[in-house]
């Protein structure tokens, strides 16, 4: 089927397309209006668009699995950990591949339920506190270093400038104003630092959703 072969190459505005244009070749039966409804819905989950599926017509229990786990992934996508338990508590996959499919979207609510934001205003604060806290705090602790030993450096060097010429040091002003821009940019760097830890960790959540569903593609 070639709706199916541009799934499995991630083509998902492709797929849509093909199915649109072959809609009539999945109507002469309840059976293949299921499978027209499943690939459509596989093609709006991994491009997105979460709140538009179709829930298939018929009953037949292989389409009544398929369609389960995409409301389980639905929930994750939308992340509504709640709809999620509701919908796995309500029965089990009897069929083995998707039984694993389901187990591991299980594993990613639990990694999403455990996941903790990273506050930006705690990011920036740590940071004006101590330059390159707010970026361990981030979770990057190489970048703290980074942030830390620029500051401490042009700050040792403004204070021995002011230790033996006080305010008429050019070395003070010069160092002090370094330290300022090294300063400045650090607190601006750790809020930068914990918004992208946050979104690195929602990728990550939905790459490994979008790695469980795409197993979905040969039962269609």
């Amino acid at each position: 089927m070639e709706a199916k072969a541009f799934l499995e190459l991630r083509k998902e505005k492709d797929a849509e397309k093909l199915l649109l244009v072959q809609k009539e070749r999945f109507a002469t039966n309840a059976d293949h209006k299921c499978t027209y409804a499943l690939l459509k819905n596989h093609a709006r989950l991994m491009s997105g668009r979460y709140d538009s599926l179709e829930e298939p017509v018929c009953r037949h229990a292989k389409h009544t699995e398929q369609w389960r786990i995409q409301l389980l992934a639905k929930s994750l996508f939308n992340t509504r950990t709640d709809d999620f338990e509701m919908i796995f508590q309500s029965g089990k996959c009897s069929d083995p591949i998707l039984s694993v499919v389901e187990f591991a979207l299980y594993v990613q609510k639990e990694d999403l339920l455990r996941r903790r934001s990273k506050s930006r205003f705690l990011a920036g604060l740590f940071s004006g506190i101590l330059p390159g806290s707010g970026k361990w705090y981030a979770g990057k602790p190489r970048e703290a270093a980074y942030a830390f030993l620029p500051v401490a450096f042009n700050l040792a060097q403004a204070g021995e400038g002011y230790y033996y010429e006080k305010l008429k040091s050019p070395h003070f002003y010069f160092f002090g104003s370094l330290t300022a821009l090294f300063y400045t940019s650090n607190i601006y760097g750790s809020v930068a630092a914990a918004k992208r830890r946050n979104q690195e960790h929602d990728f990550m959540i939905k790459s490994n959703i979008e790695f469980e569903i795409s197993k979905l593609t040969k039962y269609y």
